[in-house]
């Protein structure tokens, strides 16, 4: 929309001079959180985001990443409680812009983060549905991206468990949404290596297999990269 389209502008212009912008925004029709950050590529912010929120336990609902050709990032996430509250002044905001500040200053790292994540006990009971995971990548239908298709049982840490792998190949998201259909996590990525589509057949394979070993992951501090 035009709105969202000049708030964003608004951001990026904000982000040459800070380390990162982060707007929070309450969806009162929807009954979740969105928000919007813009900040470096290099500075990993959807990793770091993503991971943040999932060390907090909260519910990712949809996501979209877009990266300029000036590195500047536009992350976006519809966010929610695991526990179905919600409210529209929430003070874990606060702590989640001051964990992303700590990361980007060296003061910590999302793995660090992650090892003090609180695992409800209730997890182990959601495990039960057992959905082995899919991945497909695709280099026809788009000129300039290779298109990632994940599908598992969703579960809180499933976009972060795949954004660490992908970035620990050193694969560009350049793109990405997220959504849930029944107990199911489908999300779809537009990636690049070195600014090309991933074309050899040992590398896409080797990323098939330690994207579907992730999922199966039960912790998602057992695949710390």
């Amino acid at each position: 929309s035009p709105e969202a389209a000049a708030e964003h502008i608004r951001l990026l212009r904000s982000a040459k001079n800070e380390s990162f912008v982060l707007n929070i925004k309450y969806n009162k029709q929807g009954e979740h959180h969105i928000l919007t950050l813009a900040c470096e590529g290099a500075k990993k912010p959807l990793k770091n985001l993503v991971g943040i929120l999932t060390a907090k336990n909260m519910t990712i609902l949809g996501a979209q990443s877009f990266l300029g050709e000036d590195d500047i990032a536009i992350t976006i996430l519809q966010v929610g409680r695991t526990d179905g509250t919600i409210h529209e002044i929430d003070p874990i905001w606060l702590e989640v812009e001051q964990a992303m500040q700590d990361i980007i200053e060296g003061k910590t790292s999302i793995n660090e983060i992650l090892k003090e994540r609180k695992r409800f006990s209730t997890y182990k009971e959601k495990k039960k549905n057992v959905i082995m995971p899919k991945v497909k990548l695709e280099n026809i239908g788009n000129p300039n991206y290779t298109v990632i298709r994940t599908e598992a049982r969703d579960h809180i840490g499933m976009l972060y468990k795949i954004v660490a792998v992908l970035e620990n190949f050193g694969i560009q998201i350049h793109r990405a949404k997220i959504s849930c259909n029944g107990d199911r996590g489908i999300d779809v990525f537009h990636v690049s290596l070195r600014g090309k589509k991933l074309s050899f057949k040992r590398l896409i394979s080797r990323v098939k297999e330690q994207l579907i070993s992730a999922l199966l992951l039960e912790k998602v501090e057992d695949m710390i990269l």
